[in-house]
């Protein structure tokens, strides 16, 4: 079982499965590469983050992957519609929330409790998009 799982099957929805494996430093940075990756081959996209069923991440993971979104942000601003969580866990739902709350993420953001859920909204999010 890997750390994360990415679907682009349904592109420009492109879907990362988080697992409830603990990332080796290897799979993190295996991850981190491909996110950097996609914030800049992607256009129009919206990902959606399943974190059904994640772990809670370390401190240094978190730093880490926040540090691609803020040093990529304008890329973000101009390949990425949205981001969707899948996040059916109340504690980190509010926890997410709260980061939010402090660091403004670059682009529109919403807090699902079901991947139904979050594939409906990222495919409204693409069709207004088109239309924009």
């Amino acid at each position: 079982m890997k750390f994360v799982e990415i679907d682009k099957s349904n592109e420009p929805v492109v879907v990362y499965e988080f697992s409830s494996k603990d990332p080796t430093p290897q799979e993190f940075d295996a991850y981190i590469k491909d996110l950097t990756e996609d914030i800049h081959n992607l256009s129009g996209a919206v990902v959606v983050n399943d974190l059904s069923n994640a772990k809670y991440l370390s401190s240094e993971n978190r730093i880490k992957a926040g540090k691609v979104i803020k040093d990529n942000e304008s890329v973000v601003k101009q390949n990425i519609v949205a981001i969707v969580y899948v996040m059916p866990s109340v504690v980190l739902n509010m926890l997410l929330k709260g980061i939010f709350a402090i660091k403004k993420p670059p682009v529109e953001v919403k807090i699902v409790k079901t991947r139904a859920e979050a594939m409906q909204w990222a495919s409204s999010k693409v069709s207004m998009a088109a239309v924009a």
